[in-house]
């Protein structure tokens, strides 16, 4: 139960737009956005493909978008050391479309690389019909390098709130697979708009090449900037 100061219990209030309206400047259902225009933006509603879905040069036919998303058992990195939850899920295999992965002859399992306009990752393919045959995804909040020994799937880690004490840890932490962040292959790109970071992109799949390893990650500072430089070129003017 939720309790206000009194210890009395709180009931959920619905319906509060009849009364209170929405949260926009008329309070009403907005078509037309003086927000967007003032940002010298269409203020109706148009479909303008943003900088990060465009295709890295050269790879405009065989791109695949790539998301990250969470699982009902994580909250980001707030769950990342709770030993229970990482052990039920830890790693972050890339989710491919198994008929996408035939024509690019990729097993499950197999190592890739994920190639973006900034950089790569090396992971494994895990191949299933549940995803869209020119979707790529990646579960956000796993590869962690910090944070805490369970995120980092070390038995002995020298911080000791995380598992110094714990002898379960210690002693029965049994998986190795971290996963692999995705965050630094994904190209910075703001929505003018809200302020908000995209989380999508086009990248190209392939198998992992010579002297690869599982959870390799390279990426160019300069071609984020770069990428995000020509992405916001659009909405100049």
């Amino acid at each position: 139960k939720v309790l206000d100061s009194n210890g009395k219990s709180l009931k959920a209030k619905y319906g509060l737009y009849k009364t209170k309206g929405f949260a926009t400047p008329s309070r009403k259902i907005e078509i037309y956005s003086e927000a967007l225009k003032k940002k010298g933006l269409e203020p109706l509603p148009v479909w303008i493909k943003p900088g990060n879905l465009n295709a890295p040069e050269g790879l405009e036919k065989e791109g695949l978008i790539f998301v990250t998303f969470k699982t009902a058992y994580h909250a980001g990195s707030s769950t990342a050391n709770n030993k229970y939850l990482m052990e039920k899920d830890h790693s972050n295999h890339c989710w491919i479309n198994k008929e996408t992965a035939g024509e690019l002859k990729i097993k499950d399992g197999d190592l890739i690389r994920l190639v973006s306009s900034v950089g790569y990752l090396v992971t494994k393919a895990r191949g299933t019909n549940a995803i869209h045959p020119k979707v790529v995804a990646m579960e956000g909040g796993c590869g962690h390098s910090a944070i805490g020994g369970v995120a980092q799937a070390e038995r002995h880690h020298g911080t000791e709130w995380a598992t110094g004490k714990d002898a379960d840890v210690r002693h029965n932490l049994w998986w190795e697979d971290r996963g692999v962040n995705p965050n630094d292959i994904i190209p910075l790109f703001i929505d003018p708009a809200s302020g908000a970071a995209a989380l999508s992109m086009t990248v190209k799949v392939e198998p992992a090449m010579a002297g690869d390893k599982y959870g390799d990650i390279k990426v160019d500072v300069n071609l984020h900037e770069a990428f995000y430089k020509k992405a916001m070129e659009q909405f100049r003017g």
